[in-house]
């Protein structure tokens, strides 16, 4: 009887151990990312872009720098600077775009039918994005990017994948068959701290163009307090001239990386 009682005793434990080992799924930069997002928590970036023709770089890069901070969901706003080499002159400076409590604040002075200060957009989702086309804040792309990736090695994926991959049906045509190279770089607890990305546009006789973007993340877990610009510096977008008909609309804001020139 008590030998039967040891056996049973020593079968409960190995399923107890086999059952734990089963379940501690290895970490992986998505559930690793899933992990950060904590109310008040974020993360800076800083990033440069820039294209070359034929391998020759046009001698000009845009730049952004600035916060994201997270919800229980994911990102729930931001801070962004954005400065482009045709920005630096004495009639342009920085553009700025702010998004917290479900609205989006953009200051560009210099910019054509934008005023002085903040501009607000109501009701605005957060469709966080820069110019870096391995977005890992939206779960899907980095999922498909990990799946994709041929060169596995400790810290650093690399893959290819088509444009359309990335953005969609929003991309067609030869735009959308271009071939866009990444490397996703991470520390050893997983977290992302580069992703470097290379579209390749291919004219044929005409030649190629690449455009490069690459991105840091640095600082996971900081504490984020991400504010609205003071209500007297701010104009509701559907004040503006032409309203919600015209130009910028209120239910969202102008692509905003689109308006920095890249030369």
């Amino acid at each position: 009887m008590k030998r039967f009682l040891i056996a049973v005793a020593i079968a409960a434990a190995s399923a107890l151990l086999t059952t734990g080992t089963a379940h501690a799924a290895p970490e992986t930069p998505l559930t690793a990312l899933k992990k950060q997002y904590v109310e008040g928590r974020g993360v800076k970036i800083k990033e440069t872009s820039f294209i070359e023709l034929d391998g020759e770089s046009l001698g000009s890069s845009n730049r952004v720098t600035g916060v994201v901070g997270f919800g229980h969901k994911g990102v729930d706003s931001y801070d962004l600077t954005l400065r482009g080499a045709s920005l630096l002159s004495e009639n342009s400076s920085k553009i700025q775009i702010i998004h917290v409590k479900g609205a989006t604040y953009l200051k560009a002075p210099g910019t054509p039918d934008m005023p002085a200060g903040w501009v607000r957009y109501s009701e605005a989702k957060v469709n966080f994005s820069t110019s870096q086309l391995i977005n890992i804040f939206d779960p899907k792309v980095l999922k498909k990017a990990i799946a994709a990736a041929k060169v596995r090695k400790p810290g650093e994926y690399r893959g290819t994948l088509p444009l359309k991959e990335l953005a969609g049906s929003e991309v067609g045509g030869t735009l959308g068959k271009a071939k866009v190279n990444y490397r996703i770089f991470f520390n050893g607890k997983k977290l992302i701290t580069r992703v470097r990305s290379e579209m390749v546009l291919d004219f044929g006789v005409l030649g190629s163009m690449n455009s490069i973007t690459d991105t840091q993340y640095y600082e996971w877990g900081r504490k984020v307090k991400i504010q609205a610009p003071p209500k007297d510096q701010v104009t509701d977008a559907k004040d503006l001239e032409g309203g919600e008909s015209g130009d910028h609309p209120s239910e969202q804001p102008p692509p905003v990386f689109d308006m920095v020139p890249s030369n």
